[in-house]
């Protein structure tokens, strides 16, 4: 998908990036990367983290994603967590994050 914003082209792909990253099955995909062409010519890449439960979640995060089906898509209107519900997206978030290390967004230089 392509669209113009901020005198810049950004090319989104879910392909090949993603299911290196160990998403295997439609819709469990977390990462999507994007392509951006500046109006000088310049390029960049742009990463989005979607929450989801990967595999491999520890026990504490599922067993908070089976008492709450709506995790991790919960509405943004609550804002006070309790305990659990932070430590959920927390340890969530951390997984996640996980995958991008230095290497791997080094590697982003290369791919935009």
């Amino acid at each position: 998908m392509y669209c113009l914003y901020f005198l810049a082209t950004l090319n989104l792909s879910a392909g090949d990036a993603l299911s290196r990253c160990g998403a295997a099955a439609p819709g469990a995909a977390f990462l999507l990367l994007g392509r951006i062409t500046y109006i000088d010519r310049t390029k960049g890449a742009l990463i989005v983290v979607k929450p989801r439960c990967i595999p491999g979640t520890p026990m504490d995060i599922g067993g908070y994603a089976q008492r709450n089906p709506r995790f991790p898509q919960q509405t943004t209107g609550d804002q006070f967590f309790d305990e659990e519900q932070w430590e959920a997206y927390h340890q969530l978030g951390v997984r996640l994050g996980n995958v991008l290390s230095k290497a791997n967004l080094d590697a982003l230089a290369g791919w935009a």
